[in-house]
């Protein structure tokens, strides 16, 4: 097969190369080509959250938030029930450890100490919704994700009403995952 094959149908071949691209991003690369220099500027938020090893549930502890200069580090105060003010000492520790990452994306950093793990998982689609990003990066979603999920249905949190904007009228809200 020689050059990009498009597929008219709704399933494509997996054994014909090129037939698995949307016609949108055909449409992205010849905008491309034809117009120098178009990059569309996406931003995007990373996202990621860590979890009880040493619990049968394995329940979220802690979770973050980056978007440009922006940083949410969110943590379940049952994680932490030792310190009554750990939040200098996290930022003292953030600037030993990783300070000229920081520096370099002129890097805010917010530590909110929560009660429990679904203030962490409210905290973190708040600040989402509040920055809007184009895109979300988590690095493994599909532990997260469905960390997420388990932590909503521990507390009887319909998803949608997390995941989707607030903004948006529950009649329109929707929330469906499909773990691949």
């Amino acid at each position: 097969v020689t050059g990009v094959q498009t597929c008219a149908l709704p399933i494509c071949s997996p054994y014909l190369y090129g037939s698995d691209i949307k016609p949108e991003s055909l449409i992205k690369d010849q905008y491309r080509k034809r117009f120098e220099g178009y990059a569309p500027d996406a931003n995007v938020a990373a996202v990621d959250v860590e979890t009880n090893a040493h619990s049968e549930d394995e329940e979220i502890i802690m979770g973050s938030v980056t978007y440009k200069d922006r940083a949410i580090l969110v943590i379940d105060r049952n994680f932490i029930p030792e310190f009554a003010n750990p939040v200098p000492l996290i930022h003292q520790l953030a600037e030993k450890y990783i300070g000229e990452h920081m520096k370099a994306r002129n890097i805010r950093l917010h530590v909110r100490i929560v009660e429990n793990e679904l203030d962490v998982v409210r905290t973190m689609f708040k600040a989402l919704h509040k920055w809007q990003p184009d895109f979300v990066s988590i690095w493994n979603m599909a532990f997260e994700i469905n960390k997420f999920l388990t932590c909503l249905e521990r507390f009887d949190v319909e998803p949608r009403q997390i995941f989707c904007h607030p903004s948006l009228p529950d009649r329109y809200k929707r929330f469906y995952w499909k773990e691949d």
